[in-house]
């Protein structure tokens, strides 16, 4: 998530339209896609409440976890995730009290922009030799994954009775990056606006389920790999946002930072596959009918997320920094080695606070709307990926 000279337009909450309409419904515009700046200095105030108030939240949680570890139960550490509980706390307060509307657009600013700024720094942790490194070691499994994906989920939805652009959308939706890819490509296929919704609520609902148990199964399965696991919740996880909380959770939880750097360029991978997939759809949709009717424009410059090229541009820095310090004693012991610790400690900060901003995004009550064969095909589908990307590491090792 790059750190941007303007401020992103909110995000409001994921939800699903309610009933077929032609009209376009909210829908929420997810973690890595594309935002234009609307934001004025005098459009702050409204701003800053929804700010405060997932900050108080990432604040508590974080507390109560380091409580439950040394002051309860003297562990030493939490025996849960402040991650975790922040997104469980967003969704708990979404789905009882329910959030006030003047801390919406606060909130939606915290679950991108914030995030993205914090994802953004986590490419202080990594040169660019390292990147690389962790790139090709991620690549096969995602190129198979992928692969895998487009082959069986599309054949899985049909079989389950599913038709027209909500298969293609569900099956973007879980291979590449969750309600980024789902949004983008949606208007190439010219799909209505109660299927992107459904879709979306899909993946927001059985991504959370994922982010939650993922690091338990990923530990269970690799735990004596935090690479290998890092590489399994990026690659079977559906949206950025997801596979961030999902990799925090373990990297605290194992004490295995490298977990949520491979996570992270895993997932990265899978976005950038954005950049052929749309246009590709867009091409076969392209003489089709369509209920919606016009023309699909699509710019490849406005696929490519921001904060993507945020987190290169991070390790460039990381590479340059490491070099100099030797030459320059005095630089790295006073200024390289405390930034970088700032920095750390300023990533898990930002994105605790962004991840409980999306959990005050997401309203369950969603999911009993979109009915059981889409729910099934949908679990299904997202199982299927996480098979498929367990053989492949177990195979790969």
């Amino acid at each position: 998530m790059a750190p941007a000279d303007h401020l992103p337009a909110p995000l409001p909450a994921h939800r699903v339209p309610t009933a077929p309409t032609p009209k376009p419904c909210p829908r929420p515009r997810p973690l890595s896609a594309p935002v234009a700046s609307t934001h004025s200095p005098s459009s702050w105030p409204s701003i800053i409440p929804g700010l405060v108030a997932a900050t108080a939240i990432a604040a508590f949680t974080l507390f109560f976890a380091d409580w439950l570890g040394s002051g309860l139960f003297n562990l030493g550490k939490s025996p849960v995730s402040p991650v975790m509980l922040a997104v469980l706390a967003g969704v708990l307060i979404r789905n009882t009290v329910g959030v006030d509307a003047r801390l919406e657009r606060g909130v939606a600013v915290a679950s991108s922009a914030v995030l993205r700024i914090g994802l953004a720094l986590v490419g202080l942790r990594l040169s660019i030799s390292g990147l690389g490194k962790l790139g090709v070691q991620a690549l096969p499994v995602v190129a198979g994954c992928m692969l895998t994906g487009w082959l069986v989920l599309p054949r899985l939805a049909r079989a389950m009775k599913l038709k027209g652009p909500l298969v293609t959308l569900l099956t973007v939706g879980t291979t590449i990056c969750g309600c980024t890819a789902i949004l983008a490509v949606a208007p190439a296929i010219r799909a209505r606006a109660e299927e992107t919704g459904y879709a979306i609520t899909l993946v927001v609902c059985v991504g959370l389920v994922g982010m939650l148990l993922y690091p338990f199964i990923a530990n269970g399965l690799f735990g004596d790999d935090p690479i290998a696991a890092g590489i399994f919740l990026g690659a079977s996880i559906h949206d950025t946002s997801q596979v961030m909380g999902a990799a925090l959770v373990y990297s605290g939880q194992y004490l295995a930072p490298e977990a949520l750097e491979a996570a992270t360029v895993t997932k990265l991978l899978r976005n950038l596959t954005l950049l052929a997939v749309v246009p590709i759809l867009a091409a076969t949709f392209a003489n089709r009918p369509t209920s919606q009717g016009g023309t699909v424009e699509t710019r490849r410059a406005s696929l490519l997320p921001a904060f993507v090229i945020a987190f290169v541009g991070m390790a460039v820095v990381r590479t340059l920094g490491d070099l100099a310090s030797p030459a320059l004693p005095d630089f790295g012991r006073m200024l390289w080695a405390p930034g970088l610790l700032l920095a750390n400690q300023m990533s898990e900060l930002l994105l605790t606070v962004g991840m409980a901003a999306v959990g005050l995004t997401v309203e369950l009550g969603g999911i009993r709307r979109v009915g059981p064969r889409p729910l099934a095909a949908g679990v299904l589908a997202a199982a299927i990926m996480a098979v498929v990307c367990v053989i492949l590491l177990k195979t790969l090792r």
